[in-house]
């Protein structure tokens, strides 16, 4: 498995944002970006999608396990 493309903006406490079906990162949340005055958002792009590379296979099942790794290197508190 290999990375997922992850985008970060803003300070503060984190907030993850994972798209649908169709679209990515900020093509799917432009409007979510004001929250990054307050809040560190984290736009992640599913297998396939945006920067993210395709994986073998395809789902949700795959994106889970692919995204499980960001979980921990996400400071959850604000500094």
């Amino acid at each position: 498995m290999t990375d997922l493309h992850v985008e970060v903006y803003g300070e503060g406490e984190a907030a993850i944002f994972v798209h649908g079906t169709f679209g990515w990162g900020l093509d799917t949340f432009p409007h979510q970006l004001a929250l990054a005055d307050q809040h560190r958002l984290i736009l992640v792009d599913r297998c396939g999608f945006g920067n993210s590379p395709a994986a073998d296979q395809v789902g949700w099942h795959i994106d889970k396990c692919m995204a499980k790794p960001i979980l921990p290197r996400i400071d959850w508190c604000m500094p």
